[in-house]
């Protein structure tokens, strides 16, 4: 036996739990090794021998083929004495440094899914480089790989592409996307590159686009999607006149090149979605006569013509959507192989008739302005799918439902996530609520190419009244176990909460009980699944008899699904791609459902989650979503821009994405108490009526984003963190960035924003008064501020607590020089108290007003329970600080919200409007 292993010439040795491979290396006739999933460390020169074999030709037999995937590799790999390795795969490692320029017969080099900064290579006879999900930053050769035929160094942190390809004239495939490429080398469509024909480019920082030679390129391929393209060359679509696909989604364009020839005919998959342009796109489009997909969603078009759509024969899917287009063309029905259609969020009016349409299968029209729809006209028998939700204008006959449904099954989906349902569609978990629960829901789906949605959803925003729950199950082929798991889940989740000995884990158990549900159909058959379960949690008054609402987050996850948590200084990613699935209990113990399981608190700065299936995010980046999410408040429309830019990414899988927008801000007493401590905490003087802080640059009404290293605090009117916890910039701009368009926030949160805006402007003054006030008295000044206020702010909430309590403080009398000169123009009412609720408010020093009875309460807007205890202004208000009350007087019918007026009388300072 021994000596048939030592001339033992290939070995595979697959899915063991190796540590070491030294033994096998020892073998002198070894050229096949395949030793993929182990738990392998090491892999680096030949073992020295001993002396008396170092002459023996034996072991000097060489290792041709090498499969080190999926092991425990780690740091840096030095290769120098395997001069005759052809093949080398080291994927899916921690490998750092790769350095194998000493190879000069390696062939085929894959290195994916390691940790590698540096790439060292030795090109005499390399033919393919693969090192795909890596960190390379420097890509180095001995000597020219002129034979490569292929090469992909995607996501990477590549600032720019090898010189040396211009020497590559047999090279077909070039694969750089999601690197860090500002510009590409002149010589790329240049006459020496005359094998390239994929080209893909994605998901970069390029601006432009090199000069491109009169010769014909022979691209077929192009991805150029999420850059920074502002203009082709004039001469693109003559010179790659044999192009079949060509991406250019989510660039800057505002036109493209005109077409000559009849040979521009080849493109059949066209991708401009998310520019800017115009109606002129037509005339150029149009000379596309063997188009097959056209996506052209999110600019400027106002209008298609009809004679567009005479020169597309073969279109199959269209996606007009988030234009503003009033109509569609009318004949676009009689397009015989047309089967899909997206004109989401425009302006439609009305739609053509597509009952007469032998093909299409999607019709989305969601989002625009129909009146009214005949679904006898709209909807063909072989329809799956149609979408005319939040059409507000819409009045749709329930008869034509009734009539509808006797052709064919039919089911209607509520898309706006209601806490309130018809009695019709209640279940046992989405019930009526009284108050509902502090968030909103948007989501989004498609089928495949073969148009089967092999994924489902549960929406549940009221589940058990005050819960929510929601999940994302990605069949990935198949349609029977996705239907099974969202049956199953919502009343697992009741009864697993139920038992007591596992209560802290029912989110595992109702993972594995979902396995078990599956039964006989999980043998072959599984999905990936997130699983988001919100629950309100106890939290501790704030002291003024108010509770904010906090709610706990459990999340489990099983396989690639993922979801992204936005808060305000960045995402969060929750779930990581594992190898786990429910189901493929044949696959056992390779593949198992035990989920992995987070827990977090919903927080103040915590804006939006987002749930997505595997093919969703291999497209969109976690930074791509959270910054279109940001920038669309509804969730639904959010939830169907993420799918739009998925599709247009060039996805043809199931895409599910389901976004939870919260509304779990803190009450205004939380927000106001914090801003005070952050105040005291700064150790800044109270400004002046005469301070210089208006003067400063910016104005606290520009648009323009605060300095770096401002503290100012969140544009949304609350306070988010401490003034010295970093922001990351990068998303505090993509949220002031809609500054301009917001409203007008609520003047309930006014006093805080006005404060804030002094702190942060105090911050950034140069020249700071020496003079500090002390920070007990100041404290005090902010206690009477708040004081004043509460009338305003917290009415609702001690309205209960202050029945029946009554202050009677006699009047000022005998004050000091030294205290505010308040001037009274009348004698004060007998038993009016002499602390005004409103904000403000002088009436305890004017002339006496009727009383003015608020919320219907039924008592004096005048006075409070803490009014008594504040005293005498003279030890509450700094000496420096002087108000003319006679000025600041208010009117009887002046409204107690009327915050920005009041306050730029009163304190002199600006309110932020947002």
């Amino acid at each position: 036996m021994k000596r048939e292993i030592w001339v033992l010439e290939e070995l595979q040795v697959s899915d063991n739990e190796l540590r070491s491979i030294d033994c096998v290396l020892r073998l002198p006739r070894l050229r096949t090794l395949v030793a993929t999933r182990n738990l392998i460390t090491s892999f680096g020169p030949k073992p020295q021998m001993a002396p008396e074999d170092e002459n023996k030709s034996e072991y000097r037999a060489p290792l041709t083929t090498v499969d080190l995937r999926h092991n425990k590799l780690k740091g840096s790999i030095i290769l120098g004495n395997y001069e005759h390795l052809v093949s080398l795969d080291l994927s899916h490692n921690s490998v750092e440094v790769l350095v194998v320029s000493a190879l000069r017969g390696l062939r085929e080099l894959y290195a994916a899914h390691n940790t590698l900064q540096h790439l060292a290579l030795h090109g005499a006879m390399l033919r393919i480089l693969r090192a795909p999900y890596n960190q390379l930053e420097t890509l180095t050769t001995t000597v020219p790989p002129i034979n490569l035929v292929e090469i992909d160094v995607s996501h990477n942190k590549l600032t720019s592409l090898p010189q040396w390809l211009s020497g590559c004239s047999d090279l077909t495939t070039l694969h750089a996307s999601n690197n860090q490429l500002t510009s590409l080398p002149e010589h790329l469509f240049c006459s020496e590159l005359s094998s390239l024909t994929s080209l893909h480019l994605a998901h970069n920082k390029i601006s432009s686009i090199p000069s491109m030679p009169r010769l014909r390129s022979p691209l077929r391929e192009l991805l150029l999607h999420d850059n920074c393209i502002q203009s082709l060359p004039e001469n693109f679509f003559s010179t790659c006149d044999r192009m079949c696909v060509l991406n250019l989604t989510n660039n800057r364009l505002s036109r493209l090149p005109h077409a000559r020839g009849p040979s521009s005919h080849c493109l059949e998959r066209l991708y401009l979605t998310a520019n800017c342009l115009t109606d002129e796109v037509a005339d150029v489009i149009i000379a596309f006569r063997g188009l097959k997909i056209l996506h052209i969603a999110y600019n400027c078009l106002t209008n298609l013509p009809e004679t567009c759509i005479n020169f597309w024969p073969d279109i199959e899917e269209l996606v007009l959507s988030g234009n503003c287009l009033s109509r569609l063309p009318e004949n676009l029905p009689q397009l015989n192989n047309i089967k899909i259609v997206r004109a989401h969020s425009n302006r439609l009016r009305s739609v053509p008739m597509f009952a007469c349409s032998a093909s299409v299968k999607i019709l989305d029209f969601a989002h625009n302005e129909l009146d009214s729809i005949d679904l006898r006209l709209l909807a063909p028998k072989q329809l799956k799918f149609l979408d005319i939700s939040c059409n507000k204008k819409l009045q749709v006959d329930p008869s034509q439902f009734s009539a509808y449904r006797c052709q064919r099954p039919l089911s209607l989906v509520d898309v706006t996530g209601r806490h309130s349902l018809p009695w019709t569609q209640k279940s046992g978990y989405h019930e009526e609520l009284n108050g509902s629960t502090p968030w909103s829901t948007g989501f989004s789906e498609c089928p495949n190419k073969s148009l089967q949605l092999c994924c489902a959803q549960i929406r549940l925003p009221s589940f058990c009244n005050r819960e929510g729950l929601f999940a994302i199950i990605d069949g990935e082929t198949d349609i029977e176990v996705p239907k099974i798991l969202q049956t199953s889940i919502p009343g697992l989740v009741l009864e697993e909460k139920s038992i007591k000995e596992t209560v802290n884990e029912y989110m595992k158990y109702v993972v594995l009980s979902a396995h078990r549900e599956l039964k006989e159909k999980g043998q072959k058959k599984g999905a990936c699944l997130i699983m988001c379960h919100l629950s309100p949690i106890t939290a501790q008054e704030n002291g003024f008899g108010h509770s904010a609402r906090k709610y706990s987050l459990k999340l489990a996850n099983v396989g690639d699904t993922k979801a992204v948590l936005s808060r305000r200084n960045g995402p969060l990613s929750l779930g990581i791609e594992n190898n786990k699935r429910l189901g493929y209990s044949t696959n056992y113990p390779n593949t198992v459902p035990d989920p992995d399981v987070i827990q977090t608190i919903i927080k103040e700065d915590d804006e939006f989650l987002i749930l997505g299936n595997g093919h969703f995010w291999n497209a969109v980046s976690m930074e791509t979503a959270v910054s279109e999410v940001r920038a669309e408040r509804n969730p639904v429309l959010a939830a169907k821009r993420l799918q739009d830019l998925a599709q247009s990414y060039g996805v043809e899988e199931c895409i599910s994405v389901l976004i939870v927008r919260f509304d779990t801000a803190r009450s205004d007493v939380d927000l106001l108490m914090r801003e005070l401590r952050q105040t005291i905490n700064s150790n800044k003087s109270v400004c002046r009526s005469d301070c210089c802080c208006s003067r400063l640059e910016p104005c606290c009404h520009s648009v323009t984003p605060p300095k770096p290293s401002s503290d100012r605090s969140s544009p949304s009117g609350q306070s988010d963190r401490p003034p010295s916890e970093a922001v990351s910039h990068q998303h505090y701009a993509s949220v002031r960035s809609q500054a301009k368009a917001s409203e007008r926030r609520s003047c309930r949160g006014g006093v805080a924003r006005a404060i804030r805006v002094r702190v942060e402007e105090d911050k950034e003054d140069d020249h700071r008064h020496e003079e500090v006030s002390n920070p007990e008295e100041q404290f005090k000044c902010w206690e009477y501020m708040l004081e004043q206020n509460t009338q305003m702010l917290f009415d609702k909430e001690l309205d209960n607590l202050s029945k029946g309590i009554k202050s009677n403080v006699s009047s000022l009398r005998n004050l000091k020089g030294s205290s505010p000169q308040l001037h009274l123009t009348g004698k004060q009412s007998k038993g009016m108290p002499f602390l005004s609720k409103h904000f403000g408010s002088a009436r305890s020093f004017g002339t006496a007003l009727k009383p003015d009875f608020r919320f219907g309460s039924g008592r004096l807007p005048n006075g409070g329970p803490n009014a008594a205890y504040f005293g005498s202004l003279q030890r509450l208000m700094p000496y420096h600080l002087e108000y003319d009350f006679a000025v600041i007087q208010e009117k009887s019918n002046q409204d107690s919200l009327d915050l920005e007026g009041r306050m730029q009388q009163y304190w002199g300072v600006a309110t932020t409007e947002l």
